[in-house]
């Protein structure tokens, strides 16, 4: 399957988008399923993906994505910044605590923004 067919179909199975992304396993596709980076549907037994979010998966990593209708990339960079300036300020204060970010930002995304 080349980019030509992908974008031709509405949807394609596991095992298609496997092929696609070359010598990928089921499973990896499988994985990013489950950890909702492709979105599915299921159809009785089989799994779906629909073509539009794979080709924007697909283009992802080469091409940053435009920003949402009516997000300010502005005030999302200012809000970035004070959620790490109140990081700093409450760093002193955790010594010893376990504390993870659960999606950590990196200065590279707010820029991107």
């Amino acid at each position: 399957m080349n980019l030509d067919d992908l974008r031709a179909r509405n949807f394609v199975t596991v095992a298609q988008a496997a092929e696609f992304f070359g010598d990928c396993d089921e499973r990896t596709v499988r994985r990013a399923i489950e950890a909702e980076q492709l979105p599915a549907v299921r159809l009785g037994t089989k799994t779906l993906i629909p073509v539009p979010p794979l080709l924007a998966f697909l283009q992802a990593p080469e091409q940053p994505a435009a920003p949402a209708p009516g997000v300010n990339p502005d005030l999302v960079a200012h809000a970035l910044d004070l959620i790490r300036a109140g990081l700093r300020v409450l760093e002193p204060h955790l010594d010893g605590a376990d504390v993870r970010p659960l999606n950590p930002v990196k200065d590279d995304d707010a820029a991107a923004s």
